[in-house]
């Protein structure tokens, strides 16, 4: 296996699990020929359309009296102010608008017939050709927005100011054109990140057949895979794992899955941060390791990094992991299909609805380039974009070592750790972030835990100093552990406080060493029977419900029960047989299930005449 790094200096911003594009490297076509085109183009359109900006000018003279043009100001490239201009179209009044409204609806009785006439035309843009040859504003680009929706947004940073507003642009093109610009940022975003002549021209072509009622194409759903990528029946199948910098379970998950698929004789290369710190061992025949981390990041580079490993690496298909994987996979076509596996959807760990609704646009926009969308649970299909069908796959957990341990060892344990005997222990694991909600779950526990019950965090993450300063005698943080099945043993609850997660397989590994769980309703719990635990919606009633139950009292046969019910979890190579038969029909090969099939069929063959 070779491991190399590369070297980058983009980056881009991340505000919760929105991704838009910072530091890039502009081209040619943007730093000089775009601007030359803007001056020839609007003094060039000037002069055309002279006479009818005149006609324009004499019917709003006539309908509204002067003056004709109407100033108003927005906010351009670098999120400068300035005063773009328009023909009238609508009588003035002095009414404020309503909190939270910008934009005066459509059929706002203060628009005169001819003021709806040009509008509908967008000939009241006409005098915008000025604010282009002044260099406020560019043929192409972003919407320009007030500046009062700009600071309620929070846009003043959106990579949408890195270039000049245009008069007609990629929101105006989109499926998206009839909402508001301020609620449809990620198209923006897109364009910035993509800023093509080519682009460019197709906008253009595409607001000509608007303006003539021919409306546009929507973007193709299905993927044309090349045919010199194509796998033939006699060659091995080339996976690309893609995952994000994380010390949660991904890494783990996929390290599974991947020395499962690799003794199936799947190739596999792994794209990652260099910032992970795990080792991918002996199955990988590659893994490249890029500057990518959650907060300074460059989507945008680590898609093209997919590029060249796709050509170079003879790739067939790509499996995206978690979301911002799952962006930069899409962020670019590709030419080979992408297996998207959100490991929890994104948009469930932010409370700030216009956030939570650019993410859930995002996706949709997205999944237009997801050849295959993987689900772990009914609450990670329930949270799919509406209309796409998603495959269901099995959690992939190996439950070696979380069994009920011995009462002397576990006395044992709890000594070494500091646990009184008569103490009752709830542990919560996994990165300390505000998906997993730890923050909320160890507030909640300092108001309402009494003296018996002390909560024991597992992790590490970027909530812990928060979650240190609110550690005492009841709160204790441990960091990241590599005896986490000991430390269960020893525990006698699981509590999660989760606002998402496609499948929590700790929850699995819990009820295996035969703890009870309260939780949260996420992917995983639909597991969990009354005499397992509970589950409930909020953190402050998972504490509640924890504090309350006699399950975490329950004796050494209680335990050793509960854990026989869940040690039958679905097998490493029951579920990498899964993932082998989504792998061969995305790429056309169903051949490679019917020779799995009947492989397995011989095995079983030579297995019985052995025992005869």
């Amino acid at each position: 296996m070779s491991e190399i790094s590369v070297t980058q200096s983009s980056a881009m911003h991340v505000v919760d699990d929105l991704v838009v594009t910072g530091d890039r490297k502009r081209s040619l076509y943007e730093r000089h020929i775009k601007r030359a085109i803007d001056i020839v183009g609007a003094a060039t359109l000037i002069l055309l359309t002279a006479p009818l900006a005149a006609l324009v000018a004499l019917g709003v003279a006539m309908t509204l009296g002067r003056p004709v043009v109407f100033r108003q100001t927005r906010v351009t490239k670098g999120a400068d102010p300035f005063t773009m201009l328009k023909f009238r179209s609508m009588k003035p009044e002095n009414r404020p608008m309503a909190a939270g409204q910008y934009h005066a609806p459509r059929d706002d009785p203060r628009h005169t017939r001819f003021g709806q006439l040009i509008r509908r035309l967008s000939l009241d843009e006409l005098p915008q050709l000025w604010n282009v040859l002044r260099g406020d504003m560019s043929l192409i680009g972003p919407r320009p927005e007030l500046p009062a929706v700009v600071k309620a947004f929070d846009l003043a940073d959106h990579p949408r100011h890195q270039v000049r507003a245009g008069m007609t642009g990629p929101w105006q093109v989109s499926e998206f054109r009839n909402g508001y610009v301020h609620m449809n940022v990620h198209v923006d975003a897109e364009y910035v990140g993509d800023l093509t002549f080519r682009r460019d021209v197709e906008i253009v072509l595409r607001t000509i057949g608007l303006f003539f009622g021919l409306g546009h194409e929507a973007l193709p759903t299905e993927i044309a895979m090349p045919a010199e990528l194509r796998p033939t029946s006699s060659e091995p199948l080339r996976v690309l794992h893609v995952l994000e910098p994380s010390i949660a379970g991904v890494p783990a998950y996929v390290e599974k899955l991947g020395r499962e698929l690799s003794d199936r004789g799947i190739e596999q290369v792994v794209l990652t941060s260099d910032t992970q710190t795990w080792e991918f061992a002996d199955w990988p025949t590659k893994v490249v390791r890029v500057p990518w981390k959650r907060r300074p990041a460059d989507a945008k580079a680590v898609s093209l990094e997919m590029r060249r490993l796709v050509r170079e690496e003879k790739i067939h298909l790509v499996h995206a992991h978690a979301t911002f994987a799952g962006v930069a996979s899409r962020l670019k076509r590709l030419d080979v299909p992408v297996i998207y596996q959100p490991h929890g959807w994104g948009h469930l760990s932010t409370r700030r609805t216009v956030v939570k609704k650019m993410v859930q646009t995002i996706e949709r926009r997205l999944d237009r380039r997801t050849h295959t969308l993987l689900t772990l649970s009914e609450h990670e299909e329930a949270q799919a974009p509406k209309a796409r069908t998603t495959e269901r796959v099995r959690p992939i957990v190996n439950l070696a070592g979380f069994e009920p341990m011995a009462e002397v060892d576990r006395i044992e344990a709890r000594l070494e750790l500091g646990w009184a005997k008569d103490e009752r222990i709830h542990v919560c694991v996994g990165e300390l972030s505000h998906r997993k909600n730890q923050l909320a779950l160890a507030q909640a526990w300092k108001r309402h835990a009494d003296d018996r019950d002390r909560l024991v965090f597992i992790g590490d993450g970027s909530l812990r100093a928060q979650i240190e300063h609110l550690s005492s005698d009841r709160i204790q943080l441990l960091g990241w552990r590599n005896d986490i099945a000991r430390l269960m043993g020893a525990a006698d609850s699981l509590v999660v406080p989760s606002l998402g997660e496609g499948f929590s397989l700790v929850i699995l590994e819990a009820l295996a060493t035969g703890l009870p769980v309260f939780s949260t309703s996420i992917g995983g719990t639909e597991i969990i029977a009354s005499d397992d635990g509970r589950v409930v919606t909020t953190p402050e009633e998972v504490v509640r419900a924890a504090i309350a139950s006699r399950l975490p009292d329950g004796d050494h046969d209680e335990r050793i029960a509960r854990a026989q019910r869940h040690q039958s979890a679905a097998s490493l190579e029951t579920v990498a047989d899964e993932f082998i038969e989504i792998y061969a029909k995305a790429v056309g090969r169903e051949q490679d299930i019917v020779d799995l099939t009947e492989l397995e069929s011989a095995d079983d063959r030579s297995t019985t005449q052995s025992s005869q």
